[in-house]
């Protein structure tokens, strides 16, 4: 008998149809958002610019998202930065390199010289044209500190249409959340009837509290599924970061790529090994929306205990809808 199936609240992203448990009553509001949702392509592709750059030391990287979102991975040793208005999580190593990272919104303005890249709480990054494919990154530290980094563009920049559609910044809208409970027969794990409910936005204490009371208490996950009390933003790169913005002021950092972008299929890596999170390594299945007025974007999460030395092994699937941030 092999335990540990899987490893614990592992993230896996899915397409699969969602099928409502419960009656009406249990939902959590928001129906519209899915009913309204067509698969209607007339509108035209999101022509904002994104910008990545990396520093030929290897001490500094910035990412702007089309949608406005900034990553922003230092060398804590060598930046200071205080009182970050969202901070950074954990640390990851690039080569020799340890760094922070920050994910915020910022400011870009097209100027003679390059890019001038407004950043809340940690100042202004000018970057300024050069010769070739280095160009010079000027660094000015709200406190006055200032340094100057060579700089090079970074990562892949997906052009194909699918990453057009889905690279910007999208706010959680409505989620359909679905909990699984397994039991073990002659030596394998058997799901039981899954119980689940509709949410406006993807507010995990409420949930979790939504099952403990549905089921009279005998299932209390909130702890676990609540951690990071709700996810806000997800945030997708057409240079490659992707990242989660957390109801208690973290976000989540990393990287994604195509693994088949016909199929929507993509996998993603945090930059750190400890994201504090229930959500590991996975894979990715997106389907962007467009309508007449809002784009939209449809993912899963799944996160699972099933270990048989568990009393309750269970899953956990969401599937969210999520708007684009203007």
């Amino acid at each position: 008998m092999k335990k540990n199936l899987l490893l614990l609240a592992t993230l896996v992203f899915g397409a699969f149809a969602f099928t409502a448990c419960g009656d009406d009553d249990d939902n959590g509001g928001n129906k519209n958002v899915w009913d309204n949702t067509k698969n209607l392509f007339e509108e035209a592709a999101n022509s904002q610019n994104s910008l990545s750059f990396t520093s030929t030391d290897n001490s500094l990287m910035l990412d702007v998202t089309p949608g406005g979102t900034c990553v922003l991975g230092y060398d804590p040793d060598e930046f200071v930065i205080k009182d970050l208005k969202v901070r950074g999580l954990g640390y990851t190593v690039k080569g020799a390199v340890k760094k922070d990272y920050y994910v915020g919104v910022c400011n870009v303005k097209v100027t003679l010289l390059g890019y001038e890249i407004t950043i809340p709480g940690v100042g202004v990054i000018t970057i300024k044209d050069g010769e070739g494919s280095t160009k010079t990154a000027v660094i000015a530290l709200e406190g006055g500190s200032q340094l100057e980094k060579q700089v090079k563009e970074s990562g892949e920049h997906f052009t194909d249409v699918t990453s057009q559609d889905v690279c910007r910044t999208w706010e959680v809208e409505a989620t359909k959340f679905t909990y699984t409970e397994y039991e073990v027969v002659n030596g394998e794990l058997k799901a039981k009837n899954p119980i689940g409910a509709e949410f406006a936005g993807c507010n995990l204490v409420e949930m979790g509290e939504w099952l403990k009371k549905k089921t009279n208490g005998d299932v209390d996950i909130v702890e676990t599924l609540a951690a990071k009390k709700s996810i806000e933003f997800i945030d997708f790169s057409d240079h490659g970061t992707f990242s989660i913005k957390m109801g208690d002021g973290d976000a989540c950092v990393g990287s994604w790529k195509w693994y088949n972008e016909p199929l929507g299929v993509l996998n993603f890596s945090w930059y750190s090994e400890d994201m504090h999170n229930s959500f590991e390594n996975g894979t990715a299945v997106v389907e962007p929306v467009k309508g007449k007025k809002t784009n939209y974007l449809r993912l899963t999460l799944e996160g699972a205990v099933l270990d048989m030395d568990t009393a309750k092994p269970y899953k956990v699937k969401l599937i969210t809808t999520m708007t684009e941030k203007k």
